[in-house]
């Protein structure tokens, strides 16, 4: 596993957030169908994120950062690495489209134990709370207009995919309240044997 690449401040509130990224294949490809989802659709953010799946998402005091690390280095500890699979687009209401994936199952399970491990930490704050994945997506377009949606879902619904890659790692990134760029805080290694 690798050292903490952002360090605590103490005291302050920052945003954490905990993702899966695909490997750099799956991960091209995603963004050149983001490409076009905002050059054909003008869908304006189809692009902005990179693709990842969020684990877990909460508000956390950086006091409590080295705590809440060890508590997912448990976490990876009891993770085997996985195979990923994508098969098919998805939406949400009428404004979000996304990759589907087959076996959620191993990318739930982490969300669970990381709210067994580290739940205690993880608050409500400001009206923000704390998130955990319930259904594992990789998503393509959000906060889509509906003559937005309904011209891209009526194209892709039907777009058979195929994408595989093996979840070797997880990610967990921080941002202080109300910045603009998540940093890198540590990358974890599922390790179980």
């Amino acid at each position: 596993m690798s050292d903490t690449i952002f360090p605590a401040q103490p005291g302050r509130m920052c945003e954490y957030l905990l993702i899966l990224s695909p490997n750099q294949e799956v991960k091209d490809e995603t963004m050149r169908i983001k490409r076009i989802y905002k050059e054909k659709y003008n869908c304006w953010n189809a692009d902005r994120s990179y693709p990842h799946f969020t684990l877990a998402y909460s508000f956390l005091n950086e006091n409590e950062q080295e705590e809440f690390v060890g508590y997912l280095d448990e976490v990876a500890l009891l993770t085997n690495p996985f195979l990923v699979e994508l098969h098919k687009f998805e939406r949400f209401a009428s404004s979000t489209i996304y990759m589907d994936v087959v076996n959620k199952e191993p990318i739930t399970q982490i969300a669970i134990l990381v709210k067994e491990k580290a739940g205690h930490l993880m608050k409500t704050y400001q009206k923000t709370k704390p998130e955990f994945i319930q259904n594992p997506h990789l998503t393509i377009a959000t906060r889509m207009r509906k003559d937005q949606f309904e011209l891209a879902w009526s194209e892709w619904q039907s777009v058979a995919i195929q994408y595989n890659f093996e979840a070797i790692d997880m990610t967990l990134l921080k941002k202080p309240e109300g910045g603009r760029r998540y940093e890198t805080v540590k990358i974890f290694t599922f390790s179980k044997k």
